[in-house]
């Protein structure tokens, strides 16, 4: 609540947070508008060079639906077997869902693990070695 409050207040940017913004748009309008002819001239690793930051930006379907065809080889980094039939879309669409379920598993509640003091007791009822609640190790009596 405090932050949303002062932010208000403090509407004042830097001249190279500025700059730093307006740079970052352009190369998000960049990615969204480009088109087959123009990627075709540049380097072949651009499509990889540049998935993180399409994917930071929220552009990555669209940067590999633009690649679709050029782009004929998985990344290097990728350890996979698509074959001759590589498709950019689909390499992207399987990054984003196992970005998913990484994402999942990290938020999610850790499962109860199980019991490893030895103290076990089975199907509910107080047996094992360790009745009457005391440390006195076995007897309900110990002290």
């Amino acid at each position: 609540m405090i932050i949303l409050l002062f932010s208000r207040l403090m509407n004042a940017k830097s001249l190279k947070g500025v700059r730093t913004r307006v740079q970052i748009v352009g190369f998000q309008e960049f990615m969204n508008r480009v088109d087959a002819d123009r990627l075709k001239r540049m380097p072949p690793d651009t499509f990889e060079k540049y998935l993180p930051y399409a994917m930071a930006l929220g552009v990555e379907h669209r940067w590999a639906k633009a690649f679709q065809g050029i782009v004929q080889n998985p990344p290097t980094w990728y350890e996979g077997s698509y074959g001759p039939n590589f498709n950019t879309w689909i390499f992207m669409h399987n990054l984003g869902a196992m970005t998913s379920d990484t994402t999942s598993a990290f938020v999610s509640s850790p499962r109860a693990s199980a019991d490893t003091s030895g103290f076990t007791g089975g199907g509910g009822s107080s047996g094992g070695g360790f009745s009457g609640g005391g440390f006195g190790g076995g007897g309900g009596d110990a002290f």
